[in-house]
């Protein structure tokens, strides 16, 4: 159920960034961002598309991961044994 959810949701979003990107492009002639010129309207949707991923990506790198008890014990012992 959430695989088809998720790719309802996937097919509905790319769709209405293509749509959005579309008007753009016929309002403006071409759609023009900064750093990358000008861009086709199925490329902004692929960088609408991966933007948020890599947020969510350089956020991850932020949290730490727990100790794990096992991990923790080895530690301790190998500690003491010094």
């Amino acid at each position: 159920m959430a695989g088809s959810l998720g790719m309802g949701l996937a097919y509905s979003g790319g769709a209405t960034l293509l749509h959005l990107a579309t008007a753009a492009a016929n309002v403006h002639g071409a759609v023009s961002l900064p750093l990358v010129g000008d861009l086709a309207p199925w490329r902004i949707v692929f960088l609408g598309v991966g933007f948020p991923g890599i947020v969510l990506s350089l956020l991850l790198f932020t949290i730490q991961e727990p100790i794990r008890p096992a991990a923790a014990r080895g530690l301790r012992r190998s500690l003491c044994q010094r």
